[in-house]
């Protein structure tokens, strides 16, 4: 919707339509909420046994990618 919102207010710009026929009031506004973050209590770490458990918080809290955790 933004980006076609952007178009057409180009155009009009350029004089190429007299208005904008997409004016919806806030629809070129997002408002997501807070992501919420697991607790060390509900990643499931231990199910998977020593040999990974870095692996997994690594996953879960950290930017590593899955090639990264690979790597460590």
């Amino acid at each position: 919707m933004r980006l076609l919102k952007a178009i057409l207010e180009t155009a009009v710009e350029d004089e190429l339509i007299r208005r904008n026929p997409c004016r919806i009031r806030g629809a070129g506004k997002e408002s997501a909420g807070e992501r919420p973050i697991a607790t060390v209590d509900q990643v499931p770490a231990d199910a998977i046994g020593p040999r990974w458990r870095l692996m997994v918080y690594i996953a879960a809290y950290g930017p590593a990618r899955p090639e990264e955790q690979a790597e460590m």
